[in-house]
């Protein structure tokens, strides 16, 4: 259809003929039904509809003067093509008519709606053809005449939003890329609701270019039936931009991909390489990608955005690291072309990190230079950067450095410190505590003498190396740092000894040429502060660096030894010191942040309140370990045997003499052998103090740990002799026994078990006939043994006798209770009853389910009783 001018003059003035209300009907199918009509409704308008339709009829007819007017021979202008808008290549494949109503679509966009015979932009019906597996990346919304259009890419498109911004790469009223709001709504099947303008101010005034289910009201009418209709063209624009593959010398492969929409990557693998989505594309695709790169040998990441106008690269070991806000390295950037740092996140708990960013992370949210997140993240932390950049990508590449040692005895090593062939050693002097910056650092090795900070860095081992790499060796940290002078100090391997083995160095306080640390005689790797001797190394090798690197040292779970259910509770690290506590095993030292069993640094949690009864003493590779009954730990003895239950060399239990004596805060030692044994030092392992005697299995076997454990089996009898009956048990809590029988072995009640977290129960037993009672606490730390005469009878504070106990080993006697009509009696402790400290665990029976003195049964897992006939 096409309109003459004239035409608005006598629809103004249909609009003045209709009624008082204004209301116009948007049931005619064209403009001329609406003028001869004169019932037009709008609902509740605040403005004249009369006015609006004339402002948009005439905008829309006055501003595009070559569509609606005719030739001086009275015929019609040629009809503009929108499939050539911005460059062509369009493919139509959705029209409506003009008309009063949308497209018949419900489908949302996706694709999958199919209706009506397939004509042109000018059918007079409806259609639709699916292209849902089409491949397009952009979406063109223009009206029939080609006078109103608009370009979305195909993400703008999708997605889940209601009136949210949404991003136009350009339309008829604007050449240059924009944001309007649109709705797409869940199950509401005339969304998406797509227009030049927000929507708020568009679907009254005729800027609406797509809405679907039929839709009407002035949506369709404002603008419909004077433009011809409506469609929905797509293609697949080529995209080009900066190759990033090039960056910096080149050698990247694209590993994951993000296109430019309002959130990040699916990815929740922390960058792990292990998430697997999408189709892979070199192309700034429209669906995010990724491909499993975990096993693929890399040193080196490179951040970009899809246009490559912001990057940076940064090693694998700067990325791949728990860090929260915390400077990270990058070793160049789109803003700078030299190494620095950024505060980045990476906590494991957070699905969404790292964030990876050219600058601090706080600042890059806001100014758009975020290159890396996860888990679908939005907010500005997406919408900053992605829809202007095409997006962002992850390329990777293993970067071989001239000169560079880093890979050496297995690789992951970063250079810190670097001093070019010369007569001087290294300006620093901080005696390698990674304290000292200075010059710029460089990969090449004829760069004038740099340091970069790394005391703050995570990192277990040092190499020192010339500058060819022809001479070098490995030590851990701690074998490094530490005072020492003239000292044998571990090496873990060398370019002349492949194993492990010591040479003598020294680093004393005060000292700023030191460590000094050699691979021989005259063969000097590493001194400081600027010292000129020994330096033929320097001269011959062209020059000497520092590296580190945190290996990562893959031990078994001790956890796990004589079926679980240990507690790790104090650990010291591979070094030249003993455990810090000086509580003897009390378990009431705590120092340093919790960490594993292979930690770098010493630490404690407090266990004294935790209810358990083993111990063991492991080293950190859990080659060699012990297992011990919490009572034959926390005693008194001076090279005293106790009892073993299990051990890694002796799978039987057994006795070891050990040291616990009260004046000895560094005891008790606890060792693999009989402590006095010449050759036990090889296999301590328990002491106290920070001492540093034996430490040679720190060193060998990454440290010493010690756990503990409830074993819920009660087995207190097995260690007394053989023959005893297990008659009654009460387990953990804050009663004693239900019994009311006075210990006559009549009282029945529960099921038997031997799990001391069983509920209480109790069988019939003879008391006639028993010749022996045993008391015991759950965990078996305190118990006695006494005559059946000493328990049975009737008695007030009289002294009954023991034959041995926790206490004592040969016969004593204490005063106890067993007195008529007291239904909690025999009241049997260790020591006489009113001397019983309740908070020891001195009172082994009580009855009638008694509360008071109940701290055995609270702090002891339970009691028991054993008899035997």
């Amino acid at each position: 259809m096409v309109w003459h001018l004239s035409c608005c003059v006598s629809l103004a003035a249909s609009f003045n003929a209709g009624d008082a209300l204004g209301r116009v009907d948007l049931g005619v199918t064209n403009a001329s039904a609406v003028l001869a009509s004169g019932d037009v409704q709008v609902g509740n308008w605040s403005e004249s509809p009369v006015s609006v339709l004339e402002e948009d009829v005439r905008g829309d007819l006055t501003g595009d003067a070559d569509l609606i007017a005719t030739d001086e021979a009275g015929g019609k202008t040629a009809r503009k093509d929108c499939s050539t808008i911005d460059g062509g290549g369009w493919k139509q494949v959705r029209h409506v008519p003009a008309g009063r109503r949308w497209h018949p679509a419900r489908d949302q966009l996706r694709g999958t709606a199919r209706y009506g015979r397939v004509g042109s932009s000018t059918s007079a019906n409806a259609w639709t053809v699916p292209f849902n597996r089409e491949k397009f990346n952009e979406f063109l919304f223009a009206t029939g005449d080609c006078q109103k259009w608009l370009i979305a890419r195909r993400w703008s498109v999708l997605g889940r939003y209601a009136n949210g911004q949404r991003w136009i790469e350009k339309s008829s009223i604007r050449g240059s890329k924009y944001k309007a709001r649109w709705y797409r709504r869940n199950r509401v099947g005339e969304d998406p609701w797509v227009s030049l303008e927000d929507h708020g101010r568009s679907w009254n005034r005729g800027k609406i270019l797509y809405g679907g289910r039929s839709y009407a009201n002035w949506h369709a009418a404002s603008i419909l039936p004077m433009h011809e209709g409506a469609d929905v063209y797509i293609r697949q624009k080529e995209i080009k931009v900066k190759d990033c593959s090039k960056v910096d010398g080149g050698g990247w492969k694209l590993v994951r991909h993000v296109p430019g929409r309002m959130k990040w990557h699916p990815a929740r693998d922390h960058l792990k390489g292990t998430a697997v989505y999408g189709t892979p594309s070199p192309e700034p695709s429209a669906n995010p990608w990724s491909i499993k790169f975990d096993k693929t040998p890399f040193n080196e990441f490179l951040f970009a955005t899809g246009d490559c106008q912001r990057w940076l690269i940064a090693k694998k070991f700067s990325v791949m690291a728990a860090y929260a806000n915390q400077p990270r390295w990058i070793e160049k950037s789109s803003q700078k072309n030299s190494r620095y740092q950024a505060r980045w996140y990476n906590r494991w708990n957070i699905p969404h990190e790292p964030w990876i960013s050219v600058t601090d992370h706080g600042s890059a949210v806001h100014s758009g230079h975020i290159l890396y997140g996860e888990n679908n993240f939005g907010n500005i932390h997406a919408s900053r950067v992605l829809p202007n950049h095409l997006g962002a990508n992850v390329w990777i590449r293993n970067k071989v450095v001239k000169k560079s040692c880093a890979h050496l005895d297995g690789g992951g090593w970063t250079r810190v410190r670097h001093v070019p062939a010369g007569y001087n050693w290294h300006p620093a002097t901080d005696q390698l505590a990674g304290t000292a910056v200075y010059g710029k650092q460089s990969d090449d090795s004829t760069a004038p003498a740099w340091s970069i900070k790394f005391d703050k860095e995570k990192f277990n081992q040092f190499m020192f190396a010339t500058g060819d790499c022809k001479k070098w060796l490995v030590a851990k940290r701690y074998s490094v740092l530490g005072w020492y002078s003239s000292k044998k100090r571990r090496v873990e391997s060398s370019s002349r000894i492949g194993r492990l083995h010591s040479l003598r160095w020294t680093r004393r306080k005060g000292k700023a040429a030191d460590p000094k640390i050699t691979l021989g005689p005259r063969q000097l790797l590493y001194a400081a502060g600027g010292s000129r001797r020994s330096t033929s190394l320097l001269q011959s090798h062209h020059g000497a660096g520092v590296y580190v690197r945190q290996k990562v040292t893959f031990v078994r779970d001790c956890s796990k030894l004589m079926g679980g259910g240990w507690t790790l509770v104090r650990h010291t690290p591979a070094g030249y010191h003993w455990h810090p506590a000086v509580d003897q095993l009390r378990g009431t030292a705590s120092y340093g942040r919790k960490g594993t069993a292979t930690s770098g640094w010493a630490w404690s949690v407090p266990f004294s309140g935790l209810n358990f009864n083993q111990f063991m003493f492991a080293t950190g590779d859990c080659k060699k370990w012990i297992v011990s009954d919490k009572p034959a730990v926390l005693s008194w003895y001076n090279n005293g045997r106790r009892d073993v239950l299990k051990s890694s060399s002796n799978s039987n239990a057994h006795k070891i003499r050990w040291h616990r004596r009260k004046a000895m805060k560094s005891d008790p030692l606890i060792t693999l052998r009989d402590a006095r044994s010449a050759k036990v030092r090889s296999e301590w392992l328990y002491l106290g103090g920070g001492r540093h005697l034996g430490t040679s299995i720190l060193r060998n076997h990454v440290g010493a740990n010690v756990f503990i454990r409830m074993k819920d089996v009660v087995d207190c009898a097995t260690r007394r002799g053989r023959g005893w009956i297990h008659v009654r048990h009460v387990p953990a809590g804050l009663s004693w026994h239900p019994a009311k029988d006075y210990l006559n072995g009549t009282a029945t009640y529960g099921k038997p078990s031997d799990k001391l977290s069983a509920p209480a129960w109790s069988i019939a037993f003879n008391a006639k006939r028993v010749k022996e009672f045993l008391f015991a606490s759950g965990d078996c730390s305190q118990w006695l043994v006494a005559p059946r005469k000493s328990v049975l009878g009737w008695y007030s504070g009289s002294a009954r006798v023991i034959k041995t106990s926790s206490r004592h080993r040969t016969a004593y006697k204490a005063r106890w209770y067993r007195r008529k009509g007291q239904w909690t009696d025999p009241w049997i402790t260790t020591t006489d009853f009113k001397r019983a400290k309740v908070g020891d665990g001195n009172i082994l029976y009580a009855a009638g389910g008694i509360v008071a003195g109940s701290a055995t049964v609270q702090h002891h897992g339970g009691a028991d009783v054993f008899i035997r006939y």
